[in-house]
């Protein structure tokens, strides 16, 4: 296998774990939601997931950056294709 292959190697290794990561972060932001349109309170969320208002803010925070960093590397992927 050459360096090069290596590196892109790693590279999907890299983002299949951030694909992951983003998918779990997500599910848990979609299903709080739910809860709290069905009216559920902060407390018994905190309760039932571990996770406060505080949290929640800095997953939604972070899944934005994780999509962000998607929305580059794609680009960045499809601008090599390109060569």
């Amino acid at each position: 296998m050459t360096f090069a292959e290596e590196l892109l190697q790693e590279g999907e290794r890299r983002g299949e774990i951030r694909g992951e990561i983003r998918g779990e972060i997500q599910t848990k932001i979609e299903m709080i939601e739910k809860l709290l349109q069905a009216g559920v309170s902060w407390a018994t969320i905190e309760q039932a997931t571990e996770i406060d208002e505080q949290k929640f803010s800095a997953l939604k925070v972070e899944l934005s950056h994780l999509l962000g960093a998607s929305a580059l590397s794609n680009r960045h992927i499809a601008a090599e294709d390109d060569l």
